[in-house]
C-alpha cells in the first residue's frame, strides 16, 4: 500500500485506458453478432427459436473470450505496475 502511494489516480487512468479498447470491441463485436443473426439469419430460418439459440450461443462464447482477455490484462498490468512501483520505492 505504501509503494502506491501518491500513484492512486496513475493506476487507475492505466487501467481504465488499457480496458476502454477492449470495452469498445466488446460492444461493437455484440451489437454485429445481434445484427447479423437477429436479422440475417433470422431471416432465413424464421424468428424462431433455432435463431435465438444461435445468438446466445454467439454471445457467449464472446463474453468468455471478452472476460479471458480481460483476466489476462488485469494480471499483466498488475504484475507491471507493482514491479515498476517496486523499483521505485527501493
Amino acid at each position: 500500500m505504501a509503494d502506491t502511494k501518491g500513484n492512486t489516480w496513475r493506476i487507475v487512468l492505466i487501467f481504465l485506458l488499457t480496458y476502454l479498447p477492449l470495452a469498445v470491441a466488446g460492444i461493437a463485436v455484440t451489437a454485429l453478432a445481434i445484427f447479423l443473426i437477429g436479422s440475417v439469419i433470422g431471416h432465413w430460418m424464421g424468428r424462431d427459436a433455432a435463431a435465438t439459440l444461435t445468438l446466445a450461443a454467439v454471445l457467449a462464447v464472446w463474453l468468455a473470450v471478452i472476460q479471458t482477455m480481460a483476466a489476462i490484462l488485469a494480471v499483466v498490468i498488475a504484475s507491471r505496475l507493482y514491479q515498476w512501483l517496486g523499483t521505485r520505492a527501493k
